[in-house]
């Protein structure tokens, strides 16, 4: 028998245990899971109509980011925040872009999620700087979010925490764990690929229409820690 809804995803090949964690989710839900990595906007709609030939419809759309590199104002040698406006910003866009035509031509309402990081969100010792695409892809997804509601198509992004499996992630979030030790608020854990793929499927869920603009932070606390790492935690 034909599975019912299908999805595609882009980007994550950084990320091969995130990618096949996701596919095993939708999978066994009864998805059809495509996956492209495709980087020119033409080629995008290209795959996409491959994707949809025959009777085939799409009902969801994932877009990941690829993780933050570490950067910095004063010594951005490798230009690490133009590459990463330039590079992960454009494509997300086009492949959004691309997703909402083709759900839009197939009378689908469809879901998009864009799934980015939480450094885009925080303000963090180097690791911001080569997020700051993923926040700007959010802000025009939002106001995309105006245009396609006639559509019935909802677009939400998922704001993940520091991965374990990213040496280099790792190493920062112990750091700031030292740092932050006798703050009495212990929220710095890691995010597993188990975590996203399940808030993925509840945002990408075609009988869920209350969600449309979410901003989910999926990072075991880290949002609220750098808010009220100030305070002090004893009351007199």
């Amino acid at each position: 028998m034909e599975n019912k809804n299908t999805i595609l995803i882009t980007g994550g090949q950084a990320e091969p245990n995130l990618l096949s964690t996701l596919e095993k989710y939708y999978s066994q839900q009864g998805w059809s899971v495509y996956f492209s990595q495709e980087t020119e906007f033409h080629k995008m709609a290209m795959a996409i109509d491959e994707m949809t030939n025959g009777e085939k419809k799409l009902n969801a759309f994932i877009y990941i980011s690829p993780p933050p590199r570490q950067g910095s104002m004063l010594d951005d040698d490798e230009h690490i925040i133009a590459e990463t406006m330039n590079d992960d910003l454009e494509r997300g866009l086009w492949w959004v872009q691309n997703a909402c035509k083709k759900m839009v031509q197939q009378g689908v309402q469809g879901r998009v999620v864009t799934l980015a990081h939480i450094a885009a969100l925080v303000p963090t010792e180097y690791y911001s700087y080569g997020a700051a695409s993923q926040l700007a892809l959010m802000n025009i997804c939002r106001s995309a979010i105006q245009e396609m509601v006639p559509y019935g198509i909802k677009i939400n992004t998922i704001f993940r925490g520091f991965s374990e499996e990213d040496p280099q992630q790792k190493a920062f979030v112990e750091q700031l764990k030292q740092l932050h030790n006798d703050d009495g608020i212990p929220l710095l854990e890691y995010v597993n690929a188990e975590d996203i793929a399940k808030t993925s499927m509840l945002l990408t869920d075609p009988d869920i229409h209350s969600f449309n603009g979410a901003m989910l932070t999926l990072d075991g606390g880290f949002y609220v820690t750098r808010k009220i790492r100030y305070l002090d935690p004893v009351r007199e």
